[in-house]
């Protein structure tokens, strides 16, 4: 056999064999191969999933609210028990998609809006006695939020949190007090506990809200001098599957604020807590 000939025979063989590998590779179907992450391994997605791009989540909740207004000539003690209501929740990670490997992909934009509906009632005082009254009342909720989730190596996750949020709590019927408006910007942290490669997660979360605009609810009293809030969270996260999850929340908010009754300083002030509880459980997708 020529040098030509052994030469010829020898790449014939090579190429035999990488073909032969090829095949070997394609036959274990490109599932099986390991997928490279979307992002730096120091920023995963909660619940052992990669950053998700998009999470819709329906809510249904239940709120118990407790007001009292003290120093006003017409004091206000309301105690509503725990009420239905329906949540629509929806946290969007644009640089998820648009950047996926890039410092900002868990940067998230949350949206929620929700409304509730129940019956009170209220004892109004006449000539002949108290009479009950039934009072429907509404009570809708919108807030928006931006967060910036950081996830350590042993799972400990650290969450800054800023946002808006709107609360209107409407009594109809009821010519004492009418109705209630908080808005506010709130400034926030979380902490929580994700392990890696886990299906859940846990996190508790504290707001603070310096400044709230109390609206209707100074109106029927005087004029609102000076209005803080805090509201303090804990939740609890299970992936189902890599699109489906439940949650499940238990939070706390408080509304302070102090009022001048009518127009002169001699009328004295008035002093205002307001209180809401909620518990909820929620059914989400993810993509």
């Amino acid at each position: 056999m020529t040098l030509t000939s052994r030469t010829a025979l020898g790449l014939a063989l090579a190429c035999l064999g990488l073909t032969a590998g090829a095949s070997d590779g394609s036959a274990q179907g490109w599932w099986q191969e390991p997928a490279a992450p979307v992002a730096p391994t120091s920023w995963r997605g909660l619940g052992g999933s990669e950053i998700d791009g998009v999470r819709v989540l329906a809510e249904v909740e239940a709120v118990r609210r407790e007001l009292e207004v003290s120093g006003s000539s017409e004091p206000v003690l309301y105690d509503a028990p725990f009420y239905p209501g329906l949540n629509i929740r929806m946290e969007l990670m644009p640089f998820a998609w648009l950047r996926p490997g890039s410092a900002l992909a868990p940067l998230q934009v949350g949206f929620v809006t929700g409304k509730h509906k129940v019956r009170t009632s209220a004892l109004l005082a006449g000539t002949d006695g108290s009479t009950e009254v039934k009072i429907p009342t509404r009570h809708d909720g919108t807030a928006l939020s931006l967060s910036y989730p950081w996830r350590a190596e042993s799972g400990l996750t650290v969450t800054p949190v800023a946002g808006w949020r709107a609360v209107e709590f409407a009594l109809g019927g009821n010519p004492i007090y009418t109705s209630s408006y908080y808005e506010g910007l709130e400034f926030g942290t979380g902490v929580g506990f994700a392990p890696r490669g886990a299906s859940w997660r846990a996190q508790a979360e504290v707001l603070l809200r310096p400044s709230v605009d109390m609206g209707s609810t100074a109106a029927a009293f005087g004029s609102d001098e000076s209005v803080w809030s805090w509201a303090a969270k804990a939740e609890t996260e299970y992936r189902i599957s890599p699109q489906w999850l439940v949650r499940g929340a238990a939070g706390y908010d408080r509304y302070a604020g102090t009022f001048q009754i009518g127009e002169s300083a001699a009328s004295g002030k008035a002093e205002l807590t307001d209180s809401f509880s909620t518990f909820l459980v929620a059914l989400g997708w993810a993509y």
